[in-house]
């Protein structure tokens, strides 16, 4: 299980390899955490309010928000990678890095982040993508592409030791 401080320790070791976007000095990293069990009908009723709530906060933030670095257990990836809400990794890397599990994800485990502070309190079977920026996004279009070409550059940054 991820405490709070495993959370605070992948916030930090995030900060230490992105770059300063905007110029003032702070590289910013912010997590949100949204658990889920991919089986609702397993709950209690109230386990079940609190899931439903929760999925909705996910939903909300995949289809309504920015381009985001995610890291996701197998169900929910597979059930984005299917959706098109993922970046193609050929998009982002010109050659995909040994960790890709295919053209959408990679395996936490074989990048170089799951070895820095917190990230191996994370499941083994995690997978880190990049969300496509969504049209649905308060930004203009100007600014979602600016928005998904600065993340692309941050996803790159991460996971560095591997690329090419």
């Amino acid at each position: 299980n991820v405490g709070e401080t495993d959370c605070d320790h992948i916030v930090a070791s995030v900060e230490e390899k992105i770059i300063d976007v905007d110029g003032d000095g702070n590289k910013t990293a912010e997590l949100r955490t949204i658990q889920l069990p991919s089986d609702i009908n397993l709950l209690n009723e109230g386990q079940k309010i609190q899931a439903q709530e929760e999925y909705r906060q996910y939903s909300n933030e995949i289809l309504g928000g920015d381009s985001e670095i995610l890291l996701l257990d197998e169900y929910f990836y597979e059930e984005l990678a299917t959706t098109g809400a993922l970046v193609n990794l050929r998009e982002v890397f010109t050659e995909l890095p040994p960790s890709a599990i295919d053209y959408y994800g990679l395996s936490l485990k074989k990048t170089p982040l799951y070895q820095l502070p917190g990230f191996s309190a994370l499941p083994e079977n995690t997978i880190l993508c990049l969300k496509q920026s969504s049209p649905v996004s308060s930004r203009t279009e100007e600014e979602r592409v600016e928005m998904q070409i600065m993340m692309e550059e941050q996803f790159r940054l991460l996971v560095a030791e591997e690329s090419n």
